[in-house]
């Protein structure tokens, strides 16, 4: 998969002109890796005492036969889920904008990430077995995060820059507003874009696969940019689609009772951005868009009694939007299919798992209740505005099957008749949200519902849980 990602990205890149504005800055580049790589190192070898419980490798020819020749040492960690699906994909980020905020363009910007993790995998970490979520995860997110953020903050970049530009800039591409304080970008101009940017905060009602009914306060962000000419420029015309083109980044958080105190009770995280791709447009204003591209989902929910949570690096798959745009009605229909890699909670041990406690850490899902697999994803949306009136409605289907062996260890022994590496759990996940609204601009208000069902398997045994919020929400568009 990811050497399918390489090679589109090697036959279809821009020309430098097209992608980046000034040549690489290498020295930059490199300086801001080494920082990155070199101040966790630091703490990773003061704190050794914590570590050695995941040493089993040495700095000799053996080890390195196991781990480079016969990639025999590679294995899934059992970190917990937070750093495995958080933590290493925003590191990918920070890679993969060290690249691309220094004249790198998408395809050397991702070797970038690449090389980071593979240097901390294989250099830094050399006491232990390579991860291979990790050097999944890492450009895994810098390419379908980092470049959607560094589109966004493209939009303030060039010309005469107040502090303002710099500050909005910065929020979603730091190392390039750091970079302008001494090295401002080469143009007078700045990108010309269609976007839709939406901000949204209301009150809803949850009902609880437990039976529970709760009240909670949602807040919400959702950034979507089209970066091609031909998409803002009247008449019939078509063209290639340049990486980063069709990008968005969009979240929502909820906040409720949990456990005595009020926190995050759910969070949902999707960016997605072309590869590359071809867009035409008719005199009617008909538009299509088709290509590749990456995306990345993350979940995050509180059912009553348990957390579900799943991250889906959706590696490589085809998109396609439909538009239409008139005077009166503007209508846009996303399709995306992909394949995965995912880290999700094993839905089918419920919120008591069965397995054997650790200690000895044998497998992420005895460890912490989740486990490393591999799907795929089908993803819609259909926007809709008719004069005032607004219509979003999105849905997501995920299918996850557990990628078996390479646990940390593997033993044969079974604890209380369970096996402390359960192989071939799968799941399900469907996620629906839909919001209907009234907008004055720049405010509207809009009445919203979201549904999610869940179900997982290990052999015989099956478990399936839905639940249901709604709720009312103002708007503000930008």
């Amino acid at each position: 998969m990811l050497t399918a990602i390489l090679v589109s990205l090697a036959i279809n890149t821009p020309t430098r002109a097209d992608d980046d504005d000034e040549p690489p800055h290498y020295l930059t580049a490199f300086g801001w890796t080494a920082l990155e790589l070199g101040i966790p190192a630091i703490y990773y070898f003061e704190t050794q005492n914590q570590q050695m419980v995941d040493w089993v490798m040495r700095w000799d020819w053996p080890s390195w036969q196991t781990k480079l020749l016969t990639l025999d040492a590679l294995r899934w960690d059992t970190n917990g889920f937070e750093k495995n699906a958080i933590d290493h994909p925003l590191t990918g980020v920070g890679d993969y904008q060290f690249g691309r905020t220094n004249g790198f363009g998408m395809l050397g910007s991702e070797l970038l990430a690449i090389g980071a993790g593979v240097f901390w995998e294989y250099v830094i970490e050399f006491h232990e077995a390579p991860s291979i979520n990790d050097l999944i995860m890492n450009p895994a997110g810098g390419i379908a995060v980092g470049e959607p953020l560094y589109q966004l903050g493209e939009l303030w970049r060039g010309g005469v820059m107040s502090w303002g530009d710099r500050a909005r800039t910065a929020l979603f591409s730091p190392f390039a507003a750091a970079q302008d304080l001494w090295r401002p970008p080469n143009r007078w101009w700045r990108p010309r874009v269609w976007h839709d940017f939406r901000f949204t905060a209301g009150a809803e009602r949850h009902d609880l696969p437990t039976g529970a009914t709760g009240g909670e306060v949602r807040v919400g962000a959702d950034f979507d940019l089209v970066h091609h000419r031909d998409f803002l420029l009247p008449g019939e015309r078509s063209g290639t689609v340049s990486p980063g083109a069709w990008s968005r980044v969009a979240m929502r958080y909820r906040f409720a009772n949990v456990d005595g105190s009020t926190q995050i009770a759910g969070a949902w995280f999707h960016s997605r951005t072309t590869i590359t791709g071809y867009y035409a447009q008719t005199e009617e204003g008909n538009g299509m868009y088709v290509g590749l591209g990456t995306a990345l989902s993350y979940r995050h929910d509180w059912l009553g009694a348990e957390w579900d949570r799943a991250v889906f690096a959706h590696l490589l798959g085809l998109q396609l939007q439909l538009s239409h745009r008139s005077l009166d009605f503007a209508a846009r229909w996303d399709l995306g299919a992909y394949g995965d890699f995912a880290m999700i909670q094993a839905h089918v041990f419920g919120p008591v798992s069965p397995l054997p406690r650790p200690p000895p850490l044998y497998s992420a899902a005895q460890a912490d209740g989740y486990y490393d697999g591999a799907g795929g994803s089908v993803i819609t949306r259909l926007r809709t505005d008719v004069g005032p009136w607004h219509l979003d409605g999105e849905f997501s289907l995920h299918r996850v099957w557990q990628l078996d062996g390479a646990d940390r260890l593997t033993p044969t022994a079974r604890t209380g008749g369970l096996p402390v590496t359960p192989h071939g759990i799968a799941d399900w996940r469907m996620y629906g949200y839909g919001s209907f609204g009234y907008q004055v601009s720049p405010w509207g208000i809009a009445a919203f519902i979201e549904a999610a069902a869940r179900h997982g398997s290990w052999g015989a045994l099956q478990r399936t849980t839905s639940d249901l919020t709604f709720g009312l929400a103002a708007m503000l568009e930008l």
